[in-house]
């Protein structure tokens, strides 16, 4: 869930989490992410979970700023991705203050040129306090079980509707099936009559009946 305080947090506090030897790639902060930044990033590497994930900041270290690599922080998780590696992701409702650490959960080691582990843990913390004191958490749980309670009763109402239109189209075709066997049988007392007729006009025309 975006929050302002989250982006003020992040922008305070990100700065500590740089190694001097960068290389000068800066991070950008919500709301000043260029689209295309985004849509980089969107593509090599970040697995939004869901529409309402907001991207609070991007912090590409690729070369001449593809969006291949670097740090990625949303409102729901934070996204990594070194040269040559996959892309790693923690979920910061999943996130354990005490017993996490982005070296384990990220592979950010002490050798990264751009990130000093230690103090992104701490920033990762603080978040979390930030958003149970805020209660963002419980709002994205309640917003989260309304989308699913709001799909349920679209998709039962969807299979009503379907059911009704498989019932509506089986008596159509029921119907259909009555009046081709009427017509059928029309065809056949129409035969009947033919017949009868035809017996009859072989008699008459018999020489050798009698009249």
């Amino acid at each position: 869930m975006y929050n302002d305080n989250l982006v003020n947090l992040i922008k305070d506090r990100f700065h500590e989490c740089m190694k001097n030897e960068n290389g000068g790639f800066q991070p950008e902060y919500y709301p000043n992410i260029p689209e295309k930044h985004e849509e980089k990033v969107l593509k090599h590497f970040v697995d939004k979970r869901n529409a309402e994930e907001t991207i609070l900041m991007i912090y590409d270290t690729s070369l001449f700023s593809k969006g291949k690599n670097g740090l990625v922080i949303t409102d729901q998780a934070v996204y990594f991705k070194d040269t040559m590696t996959k892309t790693a992701i923690v979920l910061l409702k999943n996130w354990d203050p005490v017993r996490d650490q982005t070296e384990k959960l990220l592979g950010i080691s002490e050798n990264n040129a751009f990130l000093l582990a230690p103090f992104l843990d701490k920033l990762i913390s603080d978040i979390i306090t930030l958003k149970k004191y805020e209660g963002l958490f419980e709002l994205e749980e309640s917003n989260a079980a309304e989308k699913a309670a709001a799909e349920k009763a679209a998709a039962e109402k969807a299979a009503e509707e379907k059911a009704a239109e498989e019932k509506a189209a089986a008596e159509v075709k029921a119907e259909d099936k009555d009046n081709d066997d009427n017509d059928e049988d029309d065809n056949d007392e129409d035969v009947g009559l033919l017949n009868l007729l035809g017996v009859v006009l072989d008699v008459v025309s018999d020489p050798t009946y009698e009249k």
